[in-house]
């Protein structure tokens, strides 16, 4: 037999300390490349959920104010329109008559 393919014992537990140490170096390695992925992870995230945040309240707030504004706008129409029909009954009634002519025409059909 040739004595190189013969591998030394204490040779053997050398590789293999190595080999040990660096599976370890290697798993602390990805550990630490995870944790840090994970802390840009959520510190994206958060910011996210803050942009999100303000956006909402953002849209809240222009609905609330559309809204109100709707509101001041019927109730403005309607003060309008009461006004309108006490000022001109006549025309008012033979208005209404006139259009719950046509409607009843077009729901007919």
């Amino acid at each position: 037999m040739n004595d190189s393919h013969i591998m030394d014992p204490n040779n053997a537990l050398e590789h293999k300390s190595q080999a040990a140490q660096a599976a370890e170096d290697l798993r602390s390695a990805a550990a630490s490349q995870a944790n840090q992925f994970g802390q840009a992870v959520e510190k994206h995230a958060s910011a996210a959920v803050d942009i999100t945040a303000d956006r909402a309240e953002q849209i809240r707030q222009a609905a609330e104010t559309g809204w109100e504004e709707a509101k001041v706008k019927m109730q403005d129409l309607l003060q309008e329109g009461e006004a309108y029909v006490r000022e001109n009954p006549g025309k008012s009634v033979a208005s209404a008559l006139g259009v719950g002519f046509v409607l009843g025409l077009l729901f007919r059909r």
